[in-house]
This record gives C-alpha cells, sequence and structure tokens, in this order.
C-alpha cells in the first residue's frame, strides 16, 4: 500500500482520497487509518506531504471599497434571485496572479454544477484579454455558446469591469459579487488551491503558454471528486459539453495514477 501510494502523493501531489478513490478496493485500511501511519512516519512520508494537512492562514484587513457600479439587476441579490435550476448553470470567473512584476495572468472559469474548471493564460489582465477569451470560446462553440455560458458570477476586478463587452450580442449574462466577499463565489476559490499546487504563490506566469494552461486543466479536472461520486471532472464534462470544446482547448482525461498536481508537470521532460 505504501509503495503504491508514496509516488502519487509525494511525486505527483495526489491528496489521500484522491489515491483512496483509485485504489480503495486494494487497500487493507481506511483513510483514517493511513493518515495516523503517516502521522507515525511509516513509508518515508510525514504530515507535510499531504495536502489535506496543509491550510490556509485568514486573510486580514478592511474589506475593500466597491470598485464601480454595478449595472441594476447584476446584483449577487439578483443572482440570488434567479431560479434555482438557472442558477446552478452558472460559470464563476476569476483570475490568478502571478508575481507582481508579471503582465501574465490566469484567467479561471468554473462550471459550478460538475466542478469542470477552465485555464487559460492572459497576456495581460485586462478587459481587453478577458474578452477576447470569450471571443475564442465563442468561435469554437458557435451558436452553443449561449447554452455552455448562460450566466458568468465575476468578481468586482477591474478585468471584469465590461459588462458589455463580456455579454457582447446577448451571448451570456454577467452578475457580480459584492465588494470583498470571495466567498460568494467559492467554488473558484477552492478549486484555485489545486491550481496553485502546480503554480505555487511566487511563481511567474509570464513563461507560461497555453499548452501549459491545457495540462494544467486536464490534470486538475481528471482528480477524481468524493463530491462527484468517485467520478472526476473530466468524466462529467465529456458527457455534459459538447465534445467541439474539449477538442478545441486541447484537453483530455489523464488516468487517475497519472495525475500530477506538483510544479513537475510543467518542467521539461
Amino acid at each position: 500500500m505504501m509503495e503504491t501510494a508514496r509516488p502519487l502523493i509525494k511525486d505527483q501531489g495526489q491528496s489521500i482520497a484522491q489515491v483512496w478513490a483509485t485504489h480503495r478496493a486494494s487497500f487493507p485500511c481506511s483513510e483514517r487509518t493511513f493518515y495516523r501511519y503517516v502521522d507515525l512516519g511509516f513509508g518515508e512520508m510525514k504530515n507535510l506531504d499531504l495536502v489535506a494537512k496543509c491550510r490556509y492562514k485568514p486573510r486580514r484587513g478592511k474589506r475593500p471599497a466597491e470598485r464601480f457600479f454595478v449595472p441594476e439587476g447584476r446584483t449577487y441579490p439578483d443572482f440570488c434571485a434567479l431560479d434555482e435550476e438557472l442558477r446552478l448553470q452558472v460559470v464563476e470567473i476569476d483570475c490568478v496572479e502571478g508575481v507582481r512584476s508579471d503582465a501574465t495572468v490566469l484567467l479561471t472559469m468554473l462550471f459550478k454544477r460538475i466542478s469542470f474548471l477552465l485555464v487559460f493564460v492572459l497576456e495581460e489582465h485586462t478587459r481587453a484579454c478577458v474578452t477576447g477569451v470569450l471571443d475564442s470560446l465563442e468561435s469554437i462553440l458557435g451558436e452553443e455558446f449561449a447554452r455552455v455560458f448562460p450566466l458568468l458570477l465575476a468578481d468586482r476586478g477591474h478585468e471584469f469591469q465590461a459588462p458589455q463587452m463580456l455579454e457582447a450580442g446577448g451571448r451570456t449574462r454577467v452578475y457580480y459579487c459584492d465588494a470583498g466577499r470571495a466567498d460568494q463565489k467559492g467554488s473558484i476559490e477552492n478549486c484555485h488551491r489545486l491550481v496553485r499546487r502546480i503554480v505555487p504563490k511566487g511563481t511567474s506566469f509570464d513563461g507560461l503558454t497555453r499548452r501549459d494552461a491545457a495540462l494544467i486543466t486536464s490534470h486538475v479536472n481528471s482528480m477524481p471528486r468524493k463530491s462527484l461520486g468517485g467520478a472526476s471532472p473530466m468524466d462529467l464534462a465529456r458527457h455534459v459539453l459538447p465534445e467541439g470544446l474539449l477538442e478545441g482547448l486541447g484537453l483530455e482525461r489523464i488516468a487517475p495514477d497519472e495525475v500530477t498536481l506538483k510544479p513537475s508537470l510543467l518542467q521539461p521532460h
């Protein structure tokens, strides 16, 4: 059991839950017992190797003031007033930044219902670049774009402050979280933790390519999830999303034991 689990956890950054989702039938103990074994130093592992042992310090300081006027009917309360079935179709959208000197950032988009995350490299942290990604997706999907991306939920970052550009031609509808309330789109914030295993804070994004974004997307989405009954977001996406979207973005399913959530994923081999 240790020989199987150790490289997946230490070298590839997988969580114990992920390892158990794949190997549960062949392991002679429970996840809880395995945690105790590691705590005792068995298998040449220690608690620092375990993703679930990591914790984030709470942020301190005052909430930022509102930076722009949210258009009428696009506030978070307006979003919450929508029919539940419609809210479940929302795609949460956000940006992940590298080091302060970077021009490049990562744009992330999460299909909340199936926990499927898209990652794109933006050459600049601007509204034009965000709009360019939506334009590119629309060129791949055509008329299906409005069905796949009916609603977007964003924070009030400057890169999202042009709803008329994002919604061009009525292709989608954008709603905005309250100022300083990242928890209102907590699902995508949680997915960022998986992305950060591959590109930790302090990593420069300026050298990242579209191929790197496709690799990150493929590996993060191929991780089995307890919340999905042991399936991976990629498994569900292949049934729910248009096949042309996955192919157009160069995404592929990674075998569970090949999933790597460590910086080594992006290093040349």
